[in-house]
């Protein structure tokens, strides 16, 4: 691994030359890391190149996040500085469901397409569990404002959406077009795939999008969370095009996700008149997550309406 630093006056202080053994064990780590399965894996492969370097605890930091552990990927990167490992954490902390702490760390990041997307992914969420307008303005944003200053897919992509979301149909297609014609003729990443299969979905091109999507899956590797994360994307966007989606479960492989409920009674923290939006969460939530089992009490409130919502799909 090699550091170099350009303009500086000042001499950096010598460090050990590292060893051939080493270097050959530490990439050794990194190839396995690739192929870990389990969170028990990445920390039994860390633990065999301790001390471990930052670059190899950002990269188990990665791979955790892919399994969604973000509390494993925090525990990683505790002793590790920098704008990536803060970039990550940021992530981490919004995967946890702790937004303010996600948005104050991504608000000192420098601007990069990673932390105008976590920023903007932090308030997509938000607008998600409130359907509170605000938070989707914002998000978009968030978003575009990345996109502008990186001309990167991720940022762009999400920007396209959010503006579908915000029934700007014209500047969606418009934004999703743009990253259609940047990516077109590149070799193209998993990610990138991924990307370009959803922004040809935005501007309404549905057959070569259904093209497009199963190759972003083979290039991922069919990973359940990155597949989960595609599906549940085209499922949304798909309802704001007001397309179809029932051809879906063909273009990429169907997670059987199952979901652990909770909720309040029918009293003073959940009153009479809310009953109606928490029953359209809750089919939006089963539907948009593809939810096939679900597990729960049967209070009076909340709990049944979960229960009646799965039992009107036949859900388990």
């Amino acid at each position: 691994f090699i550091r170099v630093t350009c303009c500086s006056t000042r001499r950096a202080p010598a460090r050990p030359p590292i060893s051939e053994a080493d270097v050959e064990r530490l990439s050794d780590v990194f190839r396995q890391l690739q192929f870990a399965s389990s969170s028990q894996d990445v920390h039994a492969w860390l633990q065999r190149a301790a001390p471990a370097n930052d670059a190899l605890r950002l990269y188990a930091a990665e791979v955790l996040l892919s399994f969604a552990l973000p509390g494993d990927a925090r525990q990683v990167l505790e002793s590790v500085v920098g704008p990536r490992a803060n970039e990550l954490k940021a992530l981490a902390l919004s995967l946890q469901g702790r937004n303010d702490e996600a948005a104050s760390l991504a608000a000192v990041l420098p601007i990069t397409a990673e932390a105008g997307g976590i920023a903007g992914g932090v308030l997509k969420r938000r607008w998600l569990a409130t359907r509170n307008t605000a938070h989707l303005r914002s998000a978009f944003i968030k978003y575009f404002e990345a996109y502008q200053a990186t001309r990167d897919h991720y940022p762009g992509v999400n920007a396209a959406a959010c503006a579908l979301y915000l029934g700007e149909v014209g500047e969606s297609r418009r934004i999703a077009q743009e990253v259609v014609a940047a990516l077109q003729a590149v070799q193209r990443s998993p990610w990138e795939q991924a990307s370009y299969a959803e922004a040809l979905l935005l501007v309404g091109d549905v057959g070569a999008a259904t093209a497009e999507y199963p190759k972003a899956a083979t290039l991922l590797g069919y990973g359940t969370r990155h597949v989960a994360v595609m599906r549940t994307k085209a499922i949304r966007n798909l309802k704001y095009l007001k397309i179809p989606s029932q051809g879906l479960e063909q273009l990429l492989p169907h997670p059987a996700r199952a979901a652990a409920f909770t909720g309040h009674r029918i009293g003073v923290e959940f009153p009479e008149e809310r009953i109606a939006f928490v029953r359209e969460r809750l089919h939006d939530a089963i539907d948009e997550q593809e939810i096939r089992f679900g597990f729960c009490s049967a209070a009076s409130g909340a709990d049944l309406l979960f229960i009646e919502a799965m039992l009107n799909r036949e859900l388990e």
